[in-house]
């Protein structure tokens, strides 16, 4: 299932907190491509949420950023009969607020 969303609201402004850089996992075996983990503090969430895109993108530490084309999906987590919700966000691209896109390192 799929949620539609507004990211705007849901997410609020969001600020660079970090970023890993990770295997690319397709249907359960590892690949040799590598995605990026950016790790965003969200104002309106009060939390952190972490977006996996391709691009390596330079931030400064609590810069704000935008995505570009981001998608969220839900997932459950199961522990016995208690169950959690919870959200996988990626994008195409992260970009600095204001429309300007950051430059990009090669992989």
């Amino acid at each position: 299932m799929e949620p539609v969303l507004d990211f705007e609201k849901t997410l609020g402004s969001l600020n660079f907190l970090g970023v890993d850089e990770k295997y690319k996992y397709e249907n359960g075996e590892r690949t040799n491509e590598t995605v990026y983990a950016y790790k965003l503090g969200s104002k309106t969430q009060g939390e952190q949420i972490v977006v996996k895109t391709p691009n390596k993108v330079e931030l400064d530490y609590l810069q704000e950023c935008e995505l570009v084309n981001p998608e969220c999906k839900m997932y459950v987590q199961m522990n016995g009969d208690f169950g959690t919700i919870g959200y996988s966000w990626k994008a195409d691209d992260i970009k600095v607020s204001g429309g300007i896109s950051s430059p990009k390192q090669s992989k």
